[in-house]
């Protein structure tokens, strides 16, 4: 293994913002040429409305499409370029994750270390959260279907990771891991995340952020058509009712989080790049 540096500096930092703006950006092209809907959430819109850019310590990038616009982008991925994957289950059998990622595979300058054991396609990357349609803000069922798809969830993490967690709950998962096969767990999750998708509704659901299902439950109004705002040096799309989106999950999100917290996902240096 290559010698690493375990904790990036700011400098550091800013120098994958400014690469990870790279891939968005050409994200955003492939979506603008093919009329494809997305918008930035989570922290990376949290970053767009309180700096007009990055989050000064992230290190990731968040992006938001329904089912049927992603559909549309993997149709085109093939225009990101031979140094870029797009990381599903029909690109990468063995996929560890919920959602997907668009993820570059070189060059390499910085390494992904939560799944650094698990691939050696683990360079930079952009997230892809999908919504999926419910036929109402709340009910039994949507509520069951949300429960089934977080063991779902917790049984994948479990398998992919379980091995190096300190909870003795993941780590007994982990050992279980032979009696779900992820083409099982596959099955699950996507039966069960597009079990409404069959016209659409009034509200929309992601289930691939680990979160609280209901914080992810919005009128698909609230993002509606995307409203272009600053983004360090270009424009990018946000939802409608960003305030309303990013209120049900974070609160007072324009409030800085303690220092202790401002604190990047999992970068590391790739000293052979």
């Amino acid at each position: 293994m290559p010698a690493v540096l375990d904790v990036l500096d700011a400098a550091d930092v800013r120098d994958l913002q400014v690469q990870e703006l790279d891939i968005l950006k050409k994200i955003d092209d492939i979506c603008r040429r093919h009329g494809i809907t997305y918008y930035l959430i989570y922290g990376t819109l949290i970053g767009a409305i309180r700096h007009q850019g990055f989050i000064p310590w992230d290190d990731d990038v968040d992006i938001m499409m329904t089912r049927d616009n992603y559909e549309q982008f993997f149709a085109h991925r093939d225009e990101l370029g031979e140094e870029f994957i797009v990381q599903e289950w029909r690109t990468t059998p063995d996929f560890w994750s919920f959602h997907p990622k668009v993820r570059q595979l070189r060059p390499k300058p910085y390494i992904d270390t939560m799944v650094e054991d698990v691939t050696d396609k683990n360079g930079m990357f952009v997230d892809i959260f999908l919504l999926d349609y419910l036929p109402r803000q709340d009910s039994f069922q949507q509520r069951l279907t949300a429960r089934i798809l977080d063991a779902a969830r917790l049984i994948l993490s479990a398998k992919q990771y379980g091995h190096h967690d300190p909870s003795p709950v993941i780590r007994a998962l982990s050992r279980l891991g032979p009696l779900f096969p992820k083409s099982l767990i596959k099955k699950v999750m996507l039966a069960g995340s597009t079990r409404w998708n069959d016209g659409p509704h009034n509200w929309v659901v992601s289930y691939g952020a680990m979160m609280n299902h209901r914080t992810q439950v919005s009128p698909i109004t609230a993002y509606g058509e995307p409203v272009l705002r600053p983004f360090e040096d270009t424009e990018m799309p946000c939802p409608q009712d960003h305030d309303r989106l990013l209120r049900e999950i974070y609160g007072d999100y324009m409030e800085l989080p303690p220092e202790s917290e401002r604190t990047a996902h999992g970068f590391r240096k790739n000293d052979e790049a």
